[in-house]
């Protein structure tokens, strides 16, 4: 007899294995903790904000002088910010020439194109405030250069120039702070010399004072010793007559 093979028939005979994959059940707690793991990872992407939020300060189209050319590759620069003199690093990389080329990609020097005390004009950005070298210079020119470079945000400079900035700029601060604690210490001997001298002038003064009064005195005593001898000698002759 032929069987007809119906659903029921199927199900209720036990005679056919099941294919189907029977789904999972979660229990309310873990389907809750699931949740909760999607909505506190959304959160995170939504208030996930920059390591560092504080602005940088910058200084675009500056006027300064270069307060000494460090070797051939670095520089330091000198300029007025909010009523103080401060100094601002600068190399190759960012000393621009006529073109649009730089010192380091025309294979010059800064004291190739650059001297002491010349004014220059400058982009730079705030690295370090506070110490003694706290600008890292982005672009540098001569005021007579035709095209000018753009300003460098302070997001697009690389981590490894920044490091550099940071062992020259330590190096920099040495070098001030020497210039300046030498600069204190002449003055001091100055003052000290001017001092010694002006002891010593009045010591060879009382001296001087000092030798012409004895001489004086020694000449007075030899007048005395004459007359008195002289005295003597008449009183003798006077006797003898």
């Amino acid at each position: 007899e032929d069987i007809i093979l119906t659903p029921d028939y199927i199900i209720d005979s036990g005679e056919f294995s099941s294919t189907l994959v029977k789904p999972k059940r979660y229990s309310s707690s873990s389907s809750s903790a699931h949740t909760n793991t999607v909505s506190v990872k959304k959160q995170l992407k939504t208030v996930a904000v920059p390591i560092s939020t504080k602005e940088v300060r910058t200084a675009i189209k500056q006027t300064g002088k270069v307060k000494t050319i460090l070797n051939d590759n670095f520089g330091l620069l000198e300029f007025c910010r909010d009523d103080l003199p401060t100094f601002c690093l600068f190399d190759t990389f960012d000393l621009y020439l006529e073109g649009g080329k730089t010192a380091a990609r025309s294979e010059l020097t800064v004291a190739n194109v650059l001297a002491p005390d010349m004014e220059v004009c400058f982009h730079a950005c705030e690295i370090s405030p506070g110490s003694s070298v706290p600008w890292l210079a982005n672009g540098v020119w001569r005021p007579d250069l035709s095209s000018q470079p753009k300003p460098v945000p302070h997001s697009k400079i690389t981590k490894e120039k920044l490091a550099v900035f940071k062992k020259v700029s330590e190096s920099c601060e040495v070098l001030l702070s020497g210039v300046l604690v030498t600069a204190s210490s002449s003055v001091q001997k100055m003052e000290e010399a001017s001092g010694s001298t002006e002891t010593e002038a009045s010591d060879m003064k009382e001296t001087t004072e000092t030798h012409v009064i004895g001489d004086g005195d020694e000449e007075e005593e030899k007048k005395k010793e004459t007359k008195l001898h002289h005295d003597d000698s008449m009183n003798v002759n006077g006797k003898g007559i």
